[in-house]
């Protein structure tokens, strides 16, 4: 069954590779190069009447095997028919390949599915394998992208979520936006259970649609939302500097295997008690 695609992610350090989210709440890992059985550049050398270009080449990389030369040839003849210099895109179309045979898909993994629409999903800056999803289910969900279950779930509030983003600093702190109106900022390393800061960024409950981190100033984070605002936020110092051994602790907690943290399992953490709230300013834009 098709079903909507809402979120989508590619890995920082893996340009091929990215995480989907879709309407019905499932998440799938998939790969640019996914299925591929020969690249652009060996089909460019194999024998033939006409060049083919670049473009041309790569939608043949995914034909199987069993189609593949009887695929080329008929396109190699829409081109001598056309009396093309070149094989371009149009000729491969022009020879009326089967969708299912040109275009496999790319999907390579499938991920424990959120019981509502996944809106956002964010790899992290900081470990190849780890990524965050939010859901209308109210939960933000860590994975590691080589295991099916999520290795950390927590929910802010009973409202659905619809962006999330990471520190570009800290690997361990991430935020979140709501739609009650809430933006909620996670730093794992003090409480795996509770948001560190609640901001309230609407004054009606009006949703938060969108969060961003400043790359270049990660003290910074933005936030856009239903009243028709972008406001920027200063983040305290706690949140916007590198703690000690963070890097590993994110690695500890990504070689977990099959352990949920459920937002009842964590009560019995440190709550982290200091009161952010004094430490940031908020401009609207």
């Amino acid at each position: 069954m098709l079903e909507g695609g809402a979120a989508l992610s590619f890995s920082a350090e893996d340009p091929n590779s990215f995480v989907v989210g879709l309407e019905a709440g499932q998440l799938f890992k998939g790969s640019l190069l996914g299925n591929e059985l020969r690249s652009a550049k060996v089909i460019r050398t194999m024998n033939s009447d006409v060049p083919w270009t670049s473009a041309a080449a790569g939608l043949l990389t995914r034909v199987p095997a069993a189609h593949f030369q009887r695929l080329k040839m008929r396109v190699e003849k829409e081109a001598v028919l056309s009396r093309a210099k070149e094989v371009a895109p149009r000729q491969v179309y022009s020879a009326q390949p089967d969708a299912s045979v040109l275009f496999q898909s790319p999907i390579m993994f499938s991920y424990d599915a959120h019981s509502g629409p996944v809106y956002a999903a964010s790899f992290s800056p900081f470990h190849r394998n780890v990524f965050l999803s939010v859901s209308t289910d109210s939960s933000a969900r860590l994975f590691n992208m080589l295991q099916p279950r999520p290795v950390h779930i927590t929910e802010p509030s009973s409202s659905s979520l619809y962006s999330c983003s990471w520190s570009p600093v800290r690997p361990l702190v991430f935020a979140v936006a709501a739609a009650d109106g809430h933006l909620y900022i996670y730093d794992l390393k003090r409480n795996k259970g509770k948001p560190q800061v609640d901001l309230k960024v609407t004054s009606n409950r009006s949703p938060v649609y969108a969060v961003a981190f400043n790359p270049k100033a990660p003290e910074l984070v933005a936030t856009a939302d239903g009243q028709g605002f972008v406001k920027v936020w200063r983040l305290s110092g706690d949140l916007s500097t590198m703690a000690p051994r963070e890097q590993e602790l994110l690695d500890k907690m990504m070689a977990a295997r099959g352990v949920v943290d459920t937002p009842e399992e964590e009560a019995g953490e440190e709550d982290g008690e200091a009161n952010y709230d004094d430490d940031y300013d908020d401009d609207d834009q």
